[in-house]
């Protein structure tokens, strides 16, 4: 039977610091140029397919998205993103962070956190109460990473303490 996500949650009470990125990386909001990059990212990161229009539906040109950032290196290459989403209905005081993936090629130099961070800067610029996720148990790097950024588990269901 398969478990639900964890979800997590960040109270925005002390945002996280900013750190730079490691030479030859580069913060940036996507643009609709970015879809297909960002698909083969995507696509390697969760291991599904992700094509221009599926990142344009769920990322590029979805209103409840705000931003999608990307890391690029100097010489283009989109190695790491997340986005910043609102669910305005359902959760009209917090932020989400979406789909955040990096390059297992580029690991080590923390891009994954660099683009978590500038989503919950983000969120508490926009004076959310608090910025959510969602992930997989088995994700444990992306896990440690949330905790040690002062999100905190959502034991929302019977599973989630295991």
């Amino acid at each position: 039977m398969e478990q639900p996500q964890l979800r997590m949650i960040h109270r925005l009470g002390q945002v996280p610091e900013t750190r730079a990125l490691a030479d030859g990386y580069r913060l940036r909001k996507a643009s609709l140029l970015d879809a297909e990059p960002l698909g083969g990212l995507l696509g390697a990161a969760f291991g599904d397919r992700w094509d221009v229009d599926r990142v344009n539906e769920v990322l590029l040109v979805n209103r409840d998205v705000a931003t999608t950032w990307v890391v690029e290196t100097y010489e283009g290459e989109i190695v790491a993103t997340a986005s910043y989403q609102l669910m305005p209905e359902r959760f009209p005081f917090s932020g989400w962070v979406h789909y955040v993936a990096a390059d297992a090629n580029h690991g080590g130099k923390g891009l994954g956190r660099v683009v978590t961070v500038q989503v919950v800067v983000e969120a508490a610029a926009a004076g959310k109460r608090d910025i959510r996720l969602t992930t997989d148990d088995f994700r444990l790097a992306a896990i440690q990473t949330y905790l040690n950024l002062g999100f905190e588990p959502d034991m929302w269901h019977e599973s989630h303490p295991g």
